[in-house]
């Protein structure tokens, strides 16, 4: 019988060959979503509640369901071939208690039921971070955080310019570690109403 890491690397090679996740080594795209999980611990936060936005293939959500079992879990995706074999991904391993798979726009999704329902958003290759930063904000509550993974060499002056988050509602940004690196950022009071708009509303004119 498979353990949980050799049934989760099982499973990513499965999303690889459907042509659900991007090619190298399934473990090594585990490791990389595991450093979520650090950059939370190193901050003392076992979150009750993640919402992963734009899950695709499960990553970052599903290693951080496999080191912190006592967490729900969100995983968002907008498309349904992605979000029907997460599905039978976490029926396979065990999590459907929870860990809920919800395929939809997360413009919508984020002025639903799960508007400032998470403690924390992890968020991987998702979108630009104008774009990241305001559609992620409709979920977390108050004093929750949004663990964003940066690309190689993005660490570029007014990526994340911190007068176009507050205006988000996010506080200062942190940023995290080199390779892989991650920015941090903290809502602070509840979520503006007008967050967030939607989505072609963000992309025609970011708020940053």
């Amino acid at each position: 019988m498979l353990g949980e890491q050799d049934l989760l690397d099982e499973l990513l090679g499965e999303a690889q060959a459907r042509h659900l996740l991007g090619p190298g080594d399934p473990a090594a795209h585990r490791q990389h979503a595991e450093a979520f999980g650090r950059v939370l611990q190193e901050r003392g936060r076992l979150p009750a509640r993640i919402v992963d936005l734009g899950s695709g293939a499960g990553l970052p959500g599903l290693p951080l369901a496999a080191l912190s079992p006592e967490s729900e879990l969100v995983l968002v995706d907008r498309r349904t071939a992605r979000t029907d074999w997460l599905r039978r991904a976490v029926g396979r391993l065990g999590w459907t208690d929870r860990v809920r798979v919800l395929a939809g726009e997360a413009d919508e999704l984020g002025r639903g039921v799960w508007r400032e329902w998470a403690d924390v958003v992890v968020a991987r290759a998702f979108g630009a971070p104008a774009v990241t930063a305001e559609l992620a904000r409709a979920f977390v509550r108050d004093g929750g955080v949004a663990v964003v993974s940066e690309p190689p060499g993005a660490r570029e002056e007014g990526r994340w310019p911190e007068r176009g988050l507050r205006a988000l509602g996010w506080g200062p940004v942190e940023h995290v570690g080199s390779e892989p690196a991650f920015v941090v950022l903290t809502a602070s009071g509840p979520c503006p109403a007008a967050v967030p708009r939607r989505a072609n509303h963000i992309q025609r004119r970011p708020a940053f």
